[in-house]
């Protein structure tokens, strides 16, 4: 006979379920965690026909690709030491990935300044002791399931802060 009835497919984690039509079918699993995964499928049985499993079969789910990138940053251009606030996008997850990574977004820029906030914060405020001009770059640090990716240089001109001088006192006087 043609065993029917369910089957559920598991990678220890996430599953999916198929009925059977003429004793095959499959179903679409979707990993929500990366890693080493062994997949199982376990047939519930019916009435004339009993349940059984698979052995497992390995499978390794990978870290789901990310693009981040800088979106802004006021104010520019800037004075050495006022604080500049870097915004950046909401991170992209690649397709086939999906989901919303989590983690920390760190800005540098390339000579000794740097902010660190929550991927989800989108800025951080930086400040920068030195004049001139500056590259701007954010870095995603990844996590468990999304791996790391840093934005595109963005430029940034930081002038000299204004000064004034006054004379306080002279002496003698006359």
């Amino acid at each position: 006979g043609t065993p029917s009835g369910n089957v559920t497919v598991s990678d220890g984690t996430d599953s999916c379920f198929l009925a059977l039509a003429g004793g095959a079918g499959s179903c679409v699993l979707t990993s929500t965690t990366a890693g080493a995964k062994t997949l199982t499928a376990t047939y519930a049985g019916t009435a004339n026909y009993t349940g059984s499993a698979s052995s497992g079969t390995a499978h390794t789910v990978n870290e789901a690709s990310t693009v981040l990138q800088i979106s802004g940053d006021a104010p520019d251009p800037s004075v050495t030491g006022e604080a500049v606030t870097v915004s950046w996008n909401t991170i992209i997850v690649v397709s086939p990935g999906s989901g919303t990574p989590t983690g920390l977004v760190t800005v540098s820029d390339g000579s000794g300044a740097s902010c660190s906030a929550a991927l989800a914060a989108g800025s951080c405020s930086l400040t920068l002791p030195l004049a001139g001009s500056r590259t701007l770059t954010a870095t995603y640090a990844g996590d468990a399931n999304y791996s790391t990716s840093a934005s595109a240089g963005s430029s940034l001109t930081v002038s000299g802060a204004a000064t004034t001088t006054a004379i306080t006192a002279h002496t003698p006087n006359p």
